[in-house]
């Protein structure tokens, strides 16, 4: 087996494995916690085209959905877009645990 094969392998096999689970899942697909668990496998998996598909049509008002769609775009080279994405990202106001982590983490981005 060349080298990386099997990493590469693995990385698939984690994929298909979360797309198939998701379509048992109790909620439709669009669900925008299915679409950000699979964005989120996806980009870790380098998987960063699909990544983008599924980020892109979760929750677009999410500093953390801002933040992965920002680092999609910058593993992808276009770092306009990612920049774009880190912009809207470190404007947050909301008080949760996604914003935490999203405001700094884009705001380092930035600067």
């Amino acid at each position: 087996m060349p080298p990386g094969e099997a990493t590469k392998r693995k990385r698939k096999s984690t994929l298909l494995r979360l797309r198939r689970s998701s379509t048992k899942a109790p909620f439709p697909s669009k669900h925008g916690s299915s679409l950000t668990l699979k964005g989120y496998v996806a980009f870790y998996v380098r998987d960063y085209k699909t990544a983008l598909e599924e980020l892109t049509q979760a929750n677009q008002n999410d500093p953390f959905i801002q933040c992965m769609i920002g680092q999609t775009y910058e593993k992808l080279g276009d770092k306009e877009r990612a920049l774009e994405y880190y912009r809207k990202a470190s404007t947050a106001s909301s008080h949760n645990p996604p914003a935490a982590y999203a405001v700094p983490f884009a705001k380092k981005k930035l600067s």
